[in-house]
C-alpha cells in the first residue's frame, strides 16, 4: 500500500487494504487509485508493511492498519480502520513505519518507538515481546536526533527503485514527493 500528501496537506492512500492499512474505514476494499483520507490534513506520512502513520498539520500522530505487535502505539493489539490519534505524545514532526514497529520524532527532538522488539528495532535495549505505547528512546535523548530511516521506491519511473537512499537524500526526496510506500 501507499500513502502520499499533496502540497495542501490532503492525505491519500491506495493499494492493498487488508487490516485497515488504508485508513478508509473498510478492511477489504483495495483502492487502485489514490483516494483521499477525508478530513485529514497531513504534514508527514509513512506506510509500513502492514500499518500506516500520519502526522497532522497540528502535530498529532495518527496510526491505522494492523496492530498485532502494538506497532500502532495505541496501547492494544487491535487493528484500526481509520486514522486514530496516538495519545500521550508531545507534538510530532516526523514518523517512520516499519514491518511491526513505529518510530516517532517529536518537535522537541525526542524519539519514541512502539511495536515488536524481537531484534532490537525499538532502540529500548533488551526488551522482550512488544511495546504497546510509544516509549522514549533514552539513548537518543539530547543528541538532536532526526529521523533517519530507509526509503525504497517502487515506481518504475523513479531512478532509485529498489535502492536504499541515504537519509540526507531521503529528506530532499520526501520534501519533493511527500510519499511513502509499504512493502
Amino acid at each position: 500500500h501507499n500513502l502520499a500528501r499533496d502540497e495542501r496537506g490532503m492525505g491519500y492512500a491506495w493499494g492493498w487494504a487488508a487490516a485497515g492499512r488504508l485508513g478508509h474505514g473498510d478492511s477489504e476494499e483495495d483502492r487502485f487509485v489514490p483516494t483521499p483520507l477525508p478530513g485529514l490534513k497531513a504534514r508527514a506520512v509513512s506506510a509500513g508493511t502492514y500499518h500506516s502513520l500520519v502526522v497532522s498539520t497540528a502535530g498529532a500522530a495518527l496510526a491505522f492498519g494492523e496492530g498485532d505487535a502494538g506497532q500502532l502505539g495505541l496501547g492494544a493489539r487491535d487493528n484500526r480502520y481509520t486514522p486514530t490519534q496516538i495519545m500521550g505524545l508531545p507534538p510530532v514532526k516526523a514518523v517512520s513505519a516499519g514491518l511491526h514497529h513505529s518510530l516517532l520524532l517529536a518537535v522537541d527532538g525526542r524519539v519514541y518507538s512502539a511495536g515488536a522488539s524481537s531484534c532490537g528495532q525499538l532502540g529500548l535495549g533488551d526488551v522482550a515481546g512488544s511495546v504497546l505505547e510509544p516509549t522514549e528512546i533514552e539513548a537518543l535523548r539530547g543528541v538532536g536526533a532526526c529521523v533517519a530511516h530507509h526509503l525504497r521506491f517502487r515506481s518504475p519511473r523513479n531512478p532509485n527503485e529498489g535502492r536504499f537512499v541515504h537519509p540526507k537524500a531521503s529528506h530532499r526526496l520526501l520534501k519533493t514527493f511527500h510519499a511513502s510506500s509499504g512493502a
